[in-house]
Parts: C-alpha cells; structure tokens; sequence
C-alpha cells in the first residue's frame, strides 16, 4: 500500500494558529520521471532524506505554483520517512520560499510554514545567497532564464558550494525549456494551487484569472503536468537575481 500523510492546513483565528489535518496525499499521487524514465524524488534530489533543506526562490506573483508538484511530491516524502520511524511525530519540513524584490507571497498550500519560513528578500545575488545560506538550503529550485545580477561574494559562493546538493530549474508557467524532468500531480495538488491563487490579494482578478488559465494549459491527461531541468550550482546562482 502507498504511503501516506495528511496534508495540514494552518487556519488563523484572530492571534491563535489551529492546526488541523485536511486533504491526503500519497507517494502514488505523483508521476515522476527523469530523462524520460520512470523516478522518485530520490532521482530528483540524489540521497533525499528528511534533514534535506528546499529553498525555492520566487521572482514574481505567485511564480511558485510553477514547483508545486516537485515541492509537494518532496513533502510526501518528507513525511514518509518519518512514518516510516513508526513513532507520532508533528512536525513541517524545513522547506522556504524566498520571495525577491517583494513579490507578494501565497505558498502556504504547499505545506511551508510557519510563516517564518517566506522570506522577503532584495534582489541583489549576495542578498538572496545569504537568505539562502542562512537557512542551510540544500536542494535549490530557481527560476529559469538567463544568468544575470551580481557575482556573489566568494565566501557566499564556496558555502553554497559546500552545502547544496542539487539545483534544479523551474518556470513560473510550469513548464521549462529543455526539461530532463516531468512531475504530474492530480487534482488534489491543483487544488492546492488554486487556493494558493485565491488568497493572494495582493494582486488583482485580471491577473489571478491569467495564471488561472496559464495553469489550464499545463493538463494532459487530466492531470497537471509540470516539467524541470537540471542545472549545476553556478548555473542556479547566476540566476538567484535580476
């Protein structure tokens, strides 16, 4: 039988934050594959165990939804390895998102939390690998797109180096150029998606109803597509800002 986990919903009620478990998920929910074979995430982030650290730098509104099945397939397996210890346990992985010159932020669907866990962040290289370096990120997700922005500091580069273990790329439409991985959800991922996309009031009904209709595009067979490519870590960190 797959293995499974409650996804757990954060609702505020005036100063009180109420955990509650809501929709299930399981490792079956997810299609992976990589170079176009059958994968798990431990084929998209070789050695994955529950100490792993995803940092997903976001670059405009609501531009992490293109991730959500690779952030959400890394969650299930994230609370797979601690049912598998066969003790209770309360706990969120340590999963972040780094939002870059104030692009609003609305990724609590996905499982990160508390709310510490979003970080504001200038859009200067050094800045956003300090924020990155910070928090210990050992799997990161960037945008796609040309390399730009500053050249880090060297001693933020070689911690980075250090430390980070894989970095991959992703398009805020949910679909990239050249892409060596494929992740479908199901209609319970998209869900979240689109809860994402409700709450966020910072933007308007005119752009909602766009990203709305960008992630219709991305069906295929009734299920969510979303796709991935491979970087190395110097590739990723030209990319971490404008």
């Amino acid at each position: 039988m797959a293995a499974r986990h409650r996804l757990l919903e954060v609702i505020e009620d005036d100063d009180t934050s109420v955990m509650h478990t809501s929709e299930e998920l399981a490792s079956s929910t997810f299609d992976i594959r990589v170079d176009g074979r059958p994968g798990t995430i431990a084929d998209v982030f070789p050695g994955f165990d529950a100490r792993d650290r995803v940092g997903v730098v976001v670059r405009e509104a609501l531009g992490g939804q293109g991730a959500s099945t690779l952030v959400l397939a890394a969650v299930t397996a994230f609370y797979d390895v601690h049912r598998a210890r066969g003790r209770p346990f309360f706990i969120y992985p340590d999963y972040f998102t780094f939002m870059v010159g104030g692009v609003p932020d609305v990724h609590r669907w996905f499982d990160i939390h508390p709310p510490h866990k979003h970080v504001a962040v200038a859009d200067r290289t050094e800045d956003v690998l300090t924020a990155l370096n910070d928090r210990a990120i050992t799997r990161l997700v960037v945008p796609e797109g040309p390399a730009g922005g500053s050249r880090p500091a060297r001693e933020s580069a070689a911690s980075a180096r250090e430390r980070m273990r894989t970095a991959i790329a992703y398009s805020p439409g949910g679909r990239v150029a050249d892409a060596d991985i494929e992740i479908a959800g199901d209609e319970h991922t998209e869900r979240y998606v689109r809860r994402n996309i409700d709450e966020c009031a910072a933007i308007s009904a005119g752009p909602k109803a766009r990203i709305a209709g960008r992630r219709a595009m991305l069906q295929r067979d009734g299920r969510p597509v979303e796709t991935f490519h491979r970087l190395t870590l110097d590739e990723a960190i030209a990319r971490l800002a404008g």
